[in-house]
């Protein structure tokens, strides 16, 4: 009995391992033909050293109003251009942790850190261009070790949600410098949170489990499992991370791929349409961020930048497939944003330097014209 038993693992095992040797190999063959019909790159436009301890950074969402901020330990929130010129402010009296920009590009909120029993993390609100303070909203948490994570408007501007390190998450407004709600799961961290369309809240753990439900409501919508959409057996979940509208959500996960030997591996979650896309050549996801209209995605990973493209198939009219572009700054990266479209990235470098990049990611007319390119080359 013990040996049927084992036989049939057996079976089921190297079934699961050929559907995924066969995912594994449409994948690469899906990556190698892009690549071949794709010119992708990235270089680095101007770079600025600041103040140090670099902590957070986010871009405008309009490409109307092209600009980024940054926050630093120090206190100071500085808002620059895509040329270059900047403007600076303190923040108060507490380290920036985390920074977000409204839907109309003319406010900024900003999460801070908590130093001690004394204090309480902080959102503050500032008006973008001049800087002027306009609320603060205190947040108490049990923590006084933490402070704010993760920070983002809703689609309106009026509200916005702040995770802390607690893993407890906050729902702020324009109107009271007291949150309107607070928000947790029983014996789970929460990693990233977004309020969306039609008010609800979607918000996702650090073990994978994605909820979805009503703002200021008790009962939950929906529930998913991101490793259900992983074949893989023997996973362990890294940090997940939502994009700016809540239905994209990447995270890392641990793969065992024999005895003893693993390899990270990145997946992208779309909610809309259920679909999962595995990013082979991805080393793993220690932070990231999104573009505005999620074609864009960047992860860092043990100094490595990894940019994520989505690619459409213009017979089908969908995603099939990704570009990806990875290289190892000179100095390690501890933020990172992205522009709305995807055309700029902005980067935080150790130990106080700013960077803009950018990326390219242009479409080859056909075969014909990388064999041009490359014939100088070879002569």
């Amino acid at each position: 009995m013990n040996t049927f038993y084992f036989r049939a693992l057996c079976v089921v095992f190297f079934a699961q391992a050929s559907i995924e040797a066969m995912e594994d190999g449409k994948i690469q063959e899906l990556n190698r033909y892009y690549t071949s019909h794709y010119d992708i790159g990235h270089a680095m436009e101007w770079s600025i050293e600041q103040s140090d301890g670099l902590t957070c950074l986010a871009y405008s969402p309009s490409t109307l109003h092209p600009f980024f901020v940054s926050g630093s330990e120090d206190h100071s929130v500085c808002l620059w251009f895509e040329n270059r010129t900047c403007h600076c402010w303190l923040a108060g009296e507490q380290p920036v942790s985390a920074l977000a920009v409204s839907p109309d590009c003319t406010e900024i909120a900003v999460g801070t850190l908590i130093h001690g029993p004394d204090d309480s993390a902080l959102v503050t609100l500032y008006e973008a261009q001049s800087g002027l303070e306009k609320l603060r909203v205190k947040l108490c948490v049990e923590n006084y070790h933490g402070g704010v994570t993760d920070l983002s408007y809703g689609p309106d501007g009026s509200t916005g949600i702040a995770v802390m390190h607690d893993g407890s998450s906050y729902i702020w407004g324009h109107q009271t410098s007291r949150p309107i709600d607070r928000f947790a799961v029983k014996n789970k961290s929460i990693s990233s949170a977004r309020i969306m369309a039609k008010n609800l809240l979607r918000f996702v753990t650090c073990n994978g489990k994605v909820f979805t439900m009503p703002m200021q409501a008790s009962h939950l919508l929906s529930k998913q499992d991101l490793l259900e959409s992983i074949v893989t057996p023997h996973v362990v979940v890294g940090r997940p991370l939502l994009s700016c509208d809540g239905n994209e959500c990447i995270v890392s996960f641990i793969e065992h791929i024999a005895r003893e030997s693993t390899r990270a591996r990145v997946g992208i979650f779309d909610f809309l349409d259920g679909s999962y896309m595995k990013i082979d050549d991805a080393q793993g996801v220690a932070q990231a961020s999104f573009s505005h209209d999620r074609s864009t995605c960047i992860s860092i990973f043990r100094r490595l930048l990894t940019v994520v493209r989505k690619v459409a198939d213009p017979d089908k009219q969908q995603i099939n497939g990704a570009l990806v572009d990875q290289w190892r700054p000179s100095n390690s990266i501890t933020a990172t944003a992205l522009s709305p479209d995807g055309s700029h990235l902005a980067t935080c470098m150790n130990p106080h330097m700013i960077a803009l990049w950018r990326l390219r990611c242009v479409k080859r007319n056909d075969a014909s014209d990388i064999h041009e390119e490359k014939k100088p080359q070879q002569q």
